[in-house]
Parts: C-alpha cells; sequence; structure tokens
C-alpha cells in the first residue's frame, strides 16, 4: 500500500517528510524533544491488503499495537525509519517510543473515525491591519461527530465572508488537483483545505462561513484594524 509521503506544499499543511526532517539530528539539537510519527491514517476498507505502516522517531525504540495486540517492538537507527505490515482492522493503531533505559517518553494514535459530519476553521491569527494586503491563513477540516479529522475526506467547501475583506486564494495541497486557487470553494484532500482571507482599507469585524452538503456549516470572526490595534 503506498502513501503519500511528501514534505509539505504551499497551503503549509505538513506531509509526512515533515516530520521525517524533524528526526534529522542536526534539527534534535536544537529542539531536544522527542518526536514520534506512524502514517498512513487509519481508515481503509475491511478486506484489503495488509497496510504498509511507517514509523519516524528520534526515540531509541518503538512499538506498534492495534486494539490493545502487540505488533513487535524495534530498535530505530539513528536518522531511519521503521516499518509494520499490519492487517486491517478498524480501531486504534498505536505507537509508543521509548528512550535508551527503556522510558516510554511518547503515544501517538491513529483512530478510525466516523463519517464526515461537520467543518472545523482554525485561523493563524484573529486580527489584521486594514492596508489591503495582510492576510490571514485559515485551516479547514472535515471532521466527523467527535470532531476528528476523517482523513478520507474529499468534501466541497464553499466560502462566504460579511465584512471588509476579500477571499484571495484557495487551496487544498494536492498535487494534481486542477481546481482554480482563484475561487470560493476548494474541495478537501486528505480531509483538509485552506482559505487565505485578505483585509482591505476598511476596518471592521468580519465573518468567514464555510459550507459543505451534508455537513454542519462554520463560522469564524476576525476583524481588521488600523496598524496600530493590530498586536
Amino acid at each position: 500500500m503506498v502513501e503519500s509521503k511528501k514534505e509539505g506544499d504551499r497551503q503549509r499543511l505538513p506531509g509526512d517528510l515533515h516530520h521525517l526532517g524533524q528526526v534529522d539530528h542536526r534539527y534534535l539539537e536544537r529542539v531536544r524533544r522527542a518526536i514520534l510519527h506512524i502514517f498512513p491514517h487509519w481508515n481503509w476498507r475491511v478486506g484489503e491488503e495488509p497496510i504498509d505502516v511507517w514509523c519516524y522517531s528520534n526515540c531509541a525504540e518503538a512499538s506498534l499495537s492495534l486494539n490493545g495486540e502487540g505488533l513487535g517492538r524495534k530498535r530505530m537507527e539513528k536518522n531511519g525509519y521503521l516499518q509494520w505490515e499490519v492487517p486491517y482492522e478498524p480501531g486504534r493503531l498505536v505507537a509508543e517510543g521509548f528512550d535508551e533505559e527503556g522510558n516510554l517518553v511518547l503515544t501517538v494514535v491513529n483512530e478510525t473515525t466516523g463519517a464526515p459530519a461537520g467543518i472545523d476553521l482554525k485561523p493563524d491569527r484573529q486580527t489584521m491591519k486594514a492596508d489591503k494586503k495582510d492576510l490571514v491563513v485559515v485551516n479547514v477540516s472535515i471532521v466527523d461527530e467527535k470532531g476528528r479529522v476523517v482523513p478520507t475526506a474529499e468534501n466541497l467547501v464553499v466560502f462566504s465572508l460579511e465584512g471588509p475583506a476579500r477571499i484571495l486564494g484557495v487551496g487544498n495541497g494536492n498535487p494534481i488537483s486542477h481546481e482554480p486557487d482563484k475561487s470560493d470553494r476548494r474541495r478537501a484532500f486528505n480531509g483538509l483545505c485552506q482559505v487565505i482571507v485578505q483585509s482591505t482599507w476598511e476596518a471592521g469585524g468580519i465573518i468567514l462561513r464555510a459550507a459543505s452538503r451534508g455537513l454542519k456549516p462554520s463560522e469564524i470572526r476576525l476583524s481588521s484594524g488600523e496598524e496600530d490595534q493590530v498586536p
């Protein structure tokens, strides 16, 4: 099973190779923290071929389990990766990282989600300057009833604005998408997309709304103001 391992994209949505770069020893000399990442997601069809599960980490060892059943603990080579072949069944895929003394230092979980149910909007900030140049980048996630990102979702999301702002562009990180970047809508890719909001010369409150057929809509409030009023 082949899964995209791209580092990231121009929408700043990190890919799996982003995490591989983080375990590089030169990076770790600066951050000095444990890193553990497993992929792909865990939303597949029952009866598919076994899934190749990859693990990037700077821990000394890592283990993998599915629904409480251990799948093995392995030694992590420096700047390397680990791999397990796992027969698929829905549930919780859990990786644990251990230090040289065998102490558990980090746990990550990939969990089978429910069906798409709503839209989650996360802006990189709430305010911008009313200078017709400033931007707010909003990451958009398709989520299930529990608020978990649905990694297989491809829902078309339509955006609208109320207030002194305009939609500068949209994206989703899909390298083979032919959708226009200058638009008020974008289809999710791996459950994610993005919209960029730009200010005008006018200050005031802004409401960004997102809707998709069959999903609960979402909205967030932003604002634009004079330069000395914006943090």
